[in-house]
């Protein structure tokens, strides 16, 4: 009786074994593809052939074209020299800005042709990261400005608050359109561009007080202070060359100098 039950037990512990569940079951894995290893005459040839037609691609500039067949030129060579090699990289990484920058001023075109101003004005600053800024990229943004606020009546109010100098009322009309539109850039930059001009007005009327008290070192930080924020102004270069000039003064040497002894 016991050796029938031991025989029952086991069998019924097999049939579990060979009966894995399907959440267990190892997968079938496909194999990995691997590149062929060229060897070095067909590395060459490869690479020549793509730089060629990669080459030309770019002189007519169809980037996309021209970036495949570079990288796959590159991608032949590996690790070989090639006297083209690096023209191969300069042409690659022309192709791939001149791809992003065709592609990035499509999209701003597109996005001003459908009146989305802000996300237009964002995708010619894309434009701008590759190319520079140029006048025409310039325009762009400002007739995205433009209308912007002509369709957006607070944030119209928050810029002709800044325009008129009056800063601290910009920042809170900026801070009330962004309730409605969220922090586009153009409130990001009117607070930011306010909350300095807010300081510098501040440092201003700081400045020629820390003069008169001869506080030379303070006086010239301030006047510096503004000079980063408005630029060389006639007030301000002339504010720090009385700092520097007041400083000098207190620190000249006092009696004669000796000088130093032939040797």
């Amino acid at each position: 009786m016991y050796k029938l039950l031991i025989l029952f037990i086991v069998a019924v512990s097999s049939m579990t074994i060979l009966q894995v569940p399907a959440c267990f079951a190892v997968e079938d894995k496909a194999p990995v593809k691997t590149e062929p290893v060229l060897d070095d005459a067909t590395a060459k040839k490869v690479f020549e052939e793509n730089y060629e037609a990669g080459a030309m691609a770019a002189s007519e500039k169809k980037w996309d074209l021209a970036q495949k067949r570079l990288t796959d030129a590159l991608k032949a060579l590996g690790e070989r020299t090639h006297a083209n090699k690096s023209a191969a990289s300069v042409l690659l990484t022309k192709a791939q800005k001149a791809f992003y920058k065709d592609d990035a001023l499509n999209t701003a075109n597109e996005l001003k042709r459908f009146k989305q101003w802000a996300e237009a004005e964002e995708a010619y600053r894309l434009v701008i990261n590759v190319t520079g800024e140029t006048e025409s990229l310039k325009k762009s943004i400002e007739i995205c400005r433009e209308n912007l606020e002509a369709e957006n009546e607070g944030l119209k109010l928050a810029h002709d608050l800044f325009k008129a100098k009056k800063w601290q009322q910009s920042i809170d009309a900026y801070n009330k359109a962004a309730e409605t539109l969220g922090t586009l850039r153009p409130i990001r930059e009117g607070i930011n561009d306010a909350k300095l001009l807010i300081e510098a007005d501040a440092l201003m009327q700081k400045a020629p007080e820390l003069l008169a008290k001869k506080d030379w070192e303070d006086a010239f930080n301030a006047y510096s202070r503004v000079r980063q924020i408005l630029g060389e102004t006639a007030e301000v270069k002339k504010g720090i060359a009385a700092a520097q000039a007041g400083y000098a003064e207190d620190h000249k040497p006092i009696g004669p100098v000796d000088k130093p002894k032939n040797p």
